[in-house]
């Protein structure tokens, strides 16, 4: 029989050798659960993915589709401004043509009138009257038969008549 210690070390080395063939299938077996595992995270990823997609998408299309309806309520509104400006404009317009057309008529008239008289014949216009021309007198010289209102008020009646150069400065308002 050989040697303890020889037999011994066979055995620890048989051991080791039935350990690191547990290792192995143990690290095959490993391998083989991170090959599934990393083929369900993939499959979980996906799923997740999808779902934020799905998620995304419907969160854009509503957000669109609110965006779209106020877009159109300022369209309609704005079509509404248009709609009124453009009716002011063309009774403006309208109002503006009836007031053409009133000075037109005005100036056909008056165009009308200096055309009949310019036709008009001179023997069937009024005759020109010239004025005379008026003669006056000056103020400070009295006719030599009037007497001066102060002097008559004033005076008696058998008192003479004040001298001509006298009468302005005497005359009294009253």
């Amino acid at each position: 029989m050989g040697d303890p210690a020889a037999k011994r070390l066979d055995d620890i080395s048989a051991d080791l050798a039935d350990v690191l063939r547990h290792a192995d299938a143990l690290l095959d077996e490993w391998a083989r659960f991170g090959a599934t595992v990393r083929a369900q995270v993939a499959r979980e990823a996906d799923q997740v993915a999808t779902a934020v997609a799905d998620a995304t998408g419907g969160a854009i299309e509503r957000a669109a589709s609110a965006q779209l309806a106020n877009l159109r309520v300022e369209l309609a509104q704005l079509e509404a401004r248009l709609r009124a400006a453009s009716r002011v404009t063309a009774d403006q317009r309208v109002h503006e043509r009836r007031m053409l057309a009133g000075i037109a008529a005005g100036i056909a008239v008056a165009v009308a009138l200096l055309v009949v008289l310019v036709a008009r014949s001179p023997s069937a216009s009024p005759a020109m009257v010239v004025p005379e021309p008026v003669r006056i007198e000056p103020a400070s010289i009295p006719p030599p038969d009037a007497r001066p209102a102060d002097a008559a008020v004033d005076a008696p009646p058998d008192a003479p008549p004040p001298p001509v150069d006298a009468a302005p400065h005497a005359v009294k308002r009253r």
